[in-house]
């Protein structure tokens, strides 16, 4: 069965590289929507890297990412072969020019063979792990990976939908062309590309045009095309977690602009999307303000409830006015009140 499918839908190139061309069966369709979880698990040996680029494809020895964090200094369709010299060493003064230390750190590992061969896939995980990652990896065993969504103080519906969108469960264009609800799975405001949970909320020009309005606008530009759960990693790393919460925020502004633009034929400001991501944090802070308040009120009023004096003590409680005399009550541990006014004391004060 391999052998007909190979002949049939990828007689030239891999099974990871194949297309789904025309009139495909449902064995081959089920086949292909499979190989997108395959993808997010695999990782390639590197031998001679001549079929691997740098930026697009998953080599480092990193399970949160395969990918390079580092900003794109070099072309995209750039081989991983340009880092490896003749004797099979890897470039050592280039890498650290193009790369940040975590990066070039993790290139500096890989080790190469000594005789050139072939490069192939290696490192599968469990497809579930990765599809329902709800429980801490081997490399982050501290935290789930899901903490950086959960963590955040914010909306529930936001919430969900950065799940949604880590989990590329959103009804993106791509998602709805695989369902065969869309004829094609290009964008609907830019036309240019695939629209994905990446390209929707950090790639289109219309999401860019959002960004711009913020002080993420360069670490958006440099970002590579990934997941957005390895998206909210590399920002969640540099930034803190007030600033984590606006990017969320304004990922949920850039999604709801777009819905506005397909489904109500309403384009709106760039500008006021921005805003509205941060109205919405400042409305989530004041009605939490409220609980906060009410809680200190419950304290103090906890701290004001009379309670009786250790045995052989007095308590003594004092009230004083603008203008009044000094009156004193004793309160004695079998809770009996002598109540005493100093009338020679009855005089006018003023309290300072």
């Amino acid at each position: 069965m391999a052998r007909v499918l190979k002949a049939k839908y990828f007689k030239h190139v891999d099974l990871m590289e194949a297309k789904l061309r025309s009139n495909p069966s449902f064995m081959w369709r089920s086949i292909l929507w499979d190989r997108q979880i395959l993808k997010k698990g695999l990782r390639w040996r590197i031998s001679t890297g001549n079929r691997v680029y740098i930026y697009k494809s998953n080599w480092l020895r990193r399970p949160e990412t395969f990918k390079p964090f580092s900003p794109q200094t070099i072309d995209q369709y750039v081989m991983v072969s340009d880092l490896i010299d003749e004797e099979q060493n890897l470039k050592e003064r280039e890498i650290k020019q193009h790369f940040m230390e975590e990066d070039a750190d993790s290139i500096l590992k890989i080790p190469l063979p000594r005789t050139p061969q072939p490069d192939q896939y290696i490192g599968y995980q469990l497809a579930m792990k990765l599809k329902f990652p709800d429980k801490p990896s081997i490399s982050d065993t501290s935290q789930s990976h899901w903490g950086v969504i959960w963590a955040v103080e914010i909306l529930e519906k936001v919430k969900v939908f950065m799940c949604k969108a880590a989990r590329n469960l959103l009804p993106t264009a791509e998602n709805l062309e695989k369902r065969k609800v869309l004829p094609n799975p290009f964008c609907h405001r830019c036309g240019l590309k695939s629209e994905d949970a990446f390209h929707a909320l950090m790639e289109c020009k219309a999401a860019q045009n959002v960004w711009k309005n913020t002080v993420f606008t360069e670490e958006v530009k440099v970002l590579n095309h990934q997941d957005m759960l390895s998206v909210l990693h590399e920002m969640g790393r540099k930034r803190s977690k007030k600033e984590l919460k606006l990017i969320a925020a304004l990922c949920w502004a850039i999604w709801h602009s777009r819905n506005l633009l397909i489904f109500e034929w309403k384009k709106e400001d760039s500008q006021l999307s921005a805003a509205r991501a941060e109205a919405m944090l400042e409305s989530y802070r004041r009605i939490k303000i409220p609980d906060t308040q009410k809680y200190k009120n419950q304290q103090v009023k906890r701290q004001q409830t009379w309670s009786p004096p250790p045995e052989g003590w007095f308590k003594v409680n004092v009230i004083k006015d603008q203008v009044a005399g000094l009156g004193v009550v004793v309160d004695l541990i079998q809770n009996k009140v002598a109540r005493q006014k100093f009338s020679g004391l009855c005089h006018q004060f003023k309290t300072i």
